[in-house]
């Protein structure tokens, strides 16, 4: 009897374990990106006049550091953080860091620079199992599983 309960706890723990959490499917992500489209765009807007920007190039800035109207559209877009950078320093891009996922990072990446990733329908896969899906007028969508190490 006791050998019986010892294997049912050990077949219980290997199902409890080794099943990982997963993500949903990339298709909700994507369908929450157009729910959310007009909103994003805004935000844009808002971010391309907001001069507490001006010197934060290459910058992570977490919601909180916003002026409160900002803070409260990234939050009601659910966004923790956001990533400034650009070529030149001519045109504001943008990386949103959501709080999307379950498992993995998710970002929403705006960019105006990039019309190959960020075209409808373009898809990739990389060798750390990171995606991105382009989903048309500047934007892009990455699950990011691991991050890849740059040098500096």
């Amino acid at each position: 009897m006791r050998t019986k309960i010892y294997v049912i706890l050990f077949f219980a723990f290997l199902i409890f374990f080794g099943c990982e959490q997963k993500d949903k499917q990339p298709h909700i992500y994507i369908d929450r990106f157009y729910k959310n489209e007009e909103g994003l765009n805004h935000l844009i807007e808002a971010l391309r006049k907001d001069t507490f920007l001006e010197d934060k190039w290459g910058d992570l800035i977490e919601r909180n550091k916003f002026n409160n109207a900002i803070k409260q559209k990234l939050y009601d877009l659910s966004i923790d953080s956001v990533h400034l950078f650009s070529c030149g320093h001519k045109q504001k891009q943008f990386d949103f860091i959501t709080n999307w996922g379950q498992k993995n990072s998710m970002h929403l990446y705006y960019n105006t620079l990039d019309s190959v990733q960020t075209e409808k329908g373009f898809y990739k896969k990389d060798e750390y199992l990171n995606e991105t899906w382009g989903l048309g007028n500047h934007w892009a969508l990455s699950i990011v599983k691991k991050y890849i190490e740059t040098m500096q």
